[in-house]
């Protein structure tokens, strides 16, 4: 229930590495941001799965994210995703704020019951969910 995967876009590439990340984290975030998470490895927005209490939590996280900064560019939602997983917002306590902005996260984890318990971490195309890799233009499925 409480449990998120999200998979890796190049596992040998830290979001630093990859400009476009980079624009949208410091975009959408701005530059602390980005040096608290540019040695982390780049989480690909387009698939997310989990249970339903950590995918109603992550879904309220990106609309509250989108609502706090107004990124309008294209793709800005793979800087929320990143931002969210690796500053782990979606595991915080109700009574936690962002530092920076004093905003409470009270609406993503109201409490203990309606946050995210765990996130694994999965390589695309690799592991239970091997047919991803179909959306990578430079891998394909071992099985389909």
């Amino acid at each position: 229930e409480r449990t998120m995967q999200v998979f890796f876009e190049d596992s040998g590439r830290n979001i630093q590495h990859q400009l476009v990340n980079v624009g949208w984290i410091k975009i959408s975030r701005g530059i602390d941001v980005f040096r608290s998470i540019k040695k982390k490895k780049i989480i690909c927005s387009g698939t997310t799965l989990g249970g339903k209490i950590a995918m109603e939590s992550y879904l309220r996280g990106m609309i509250q994210s989108f609502d706090e900064t107004r990124c309008l560019k294209i793709g800005c939602d793979q800087g929320h995703h990143n931002y969210l997983i690796h500053t782990g917002r979606l595991q915080w306590n109700a009574t936690e704020t962002i530092p920076t902005t004093g905003i409470s996260y009270s609406t993503i984890a109201r409490n203990r019951t309606t946050r995210v318990q765990r996130i694994d971490y999965f390589a695309q195309g690799e592991g239970a969910v091997n047919t991803l890799s179909i959306f990578c233009n430079d891998r394909k499925p071992a099985t389909l």
